[in-house]
C-alpha cells in the first residue's frame, strides 16, 4: 500500500507543481504588464516594476495554492484514469475511498506550504515591496528608519509605521510647520486608503491644532 500511496503522492505533485508554475508565471506576467504602466512616474522604473513583481510573488503562490491542489489532483487523477491505473489499482483491491485518501495526504504538503508562506515569508516580502514602490513613485525625500519611513513634502513631514497588504498606510502621523519653525498643526490617523487619483483618504484619523506660545 506504501508503494501505491508514494505513486498517487508523486503523480500529485507533478500536477500539482505544473499548475502552480503555469498559474504563478501567468499572474506575475499580468502583474507585471500592470506594473509597466506606473514605469516613469517620479523614480519608478523597469526594474523597480520587476523587483516589485518578483518580491510579491510569493503572495500570489499563497493565494494560488488551494487551487492548484485542487486541479493538481484533478489532473492527477484523470491521468491514472486514462492509463487504466485506476481500475487496476481497483482491480487490485483498491478502493476509490482509499485512493482518494492518498490524494488527500499529499495535498498537506501545500497546506503547511501555505501555513510557512503566511506567516513567516510572504508579510515581510509584502512589506518590503510595497514599501520600494511607494518610495520609488513618489518624488519626496524619504527616509527608512526601524519603526517605518519618513517623508517630507515642505513644511510638512510624514511618518508611516508600515504598509499592510493591498498597500494601505498604517500608523500615520503628520507634523506640519510654520515658516519660522514651530509646530502648527499635527494629525495621526490609524490608516488610510490610497484613492485611484494617489489621495489619501485618513480612517479613524485625529487632527491637533497648535497654537503658538505668545
Amino acid at each position: 500500500m506504501k508503494i501505491i500511496d508514494l505513486y498517487i503522492g508523486k503523480s500529485f505533485t507533478r500536477c500539482f507543481l505544473l499548475v502552480l508554475s503555469i498559474l504563478g508565471f501567468l499572474f506575475s506576467f499580468f502583474e507585471f504588464i500592470l506594473e509597466l504602466d506606473e514605469v516613469g512616474k517620479g523614480h519608478y522604473q523597469l526594474t523597480d516594476a520587476l523587483s516589485y513583481v518578483l518580491l510579491t510573488l510569493p503572495g500570489r503562490i499563497l493565494d494560488l495554492l488551494p487551487h492548484s491542489s485542487l486541479l493538481g489532483g484533478i489532473i492527477a487523477l484523470g491521468l491514472l484514469a486514462d492509463k487504466n491505473e485506476l481500475i487496476a489499482m481497483n482491480a487490485g483491491g483498491i478502493s476509490v475511498r482509499r485512493i482518494c485518501w492518498s490524494v488527500i495526504a499529499a495535498a498537506t504538503l501545500p497546506m503547511l506550504a501555505s501555513g510557512i508562506l503566511a506567516e513567516f515569508i510572504v508579510p515581510p516580502l509584502e512589506q518590503q515591496a510595497r514599501t520600494g514602490r511607494l518610495v520609488a513613485l513618489s518624488d519626496a525625500s524619504i527616509t527608512f528608519t526601524k519603526d517605518g519611513f519618513w517623508a517630507r513634502n515642505g513644511p510638512v513631514f510624514i511618518h508611516v509605521n508600515k504598509i499592510h497588504l493591498g498597500g494601505v498606510p498604517v500608523g500615520i502621523d503628520i507634523f506640519e510647520w510654520d515658516h519660522e519653525g514651530r509646530l502648527r498643526v499635527f494629525t495621526h490617523a490609524r490608516e488610510a486608503d490610497v484613492t485611484e487619483d494617489k489621495r489619501w483618504c485618513s480612517l479613524m484619523s485625529s487632527r491637533r491644532a497648535l497654537r503658538p506660545k505668545v
